[in-house]
Order: C-alpha cells, then structure tokens, then sequence
C-alpha cells in the first residue's frame, strides 16, 4: 500500500487536472435526480431543511421533462 499524505495527493490531482485541461467544479456532469426514488427526495428535502452542507450542487427539482 502506498502511503501519500494530504498536500501531495492534493498536488498531484491538480497536476492531473491541469493536464487533463479541467479547471473549476463543473467538470464533473451534474446528476439530473431523473430517478430518484421518493425515498431520496425526502431525504435530500430533509437535508435542504436543515441547511446541510452536503447539498452543494445537488438541484431538488425535477427536470422540466418530468413535472
């Protein structure tokens, strides 16, 4: 097992990154909650009432498609 502290990883994701030429947050496809059980909803809801720092980026509505 190779054993790699914080800051290194940290340099060397950017170093990916750089090279991949990703830059920000939004390389990463947002997921558009199209099936998501009501199991999920109630549970992401419950997070958003409680200002819940895990909901960065998460969109609780459906897709327009959906409605």
């Amino acid at each position: 097992m190779q054993v790699v502290d914080f800051e290194e990883y940290e340099r060397q994701l950017a170093e990916r990154k750089a090279a991949l030429g990703l830059t920000g947050y939004d390389f990463v496809p947002r997921n558009s909650g199209r099936r998501r059980t009501p199991e999920k909803r109630a549970i992401l809801a419950e997070l958003k009432r409680m200002n819940s720092p895990f909901l960065v980026g998460v969109d609780l509505d459906l897709p327009a498609s959906e409605d």
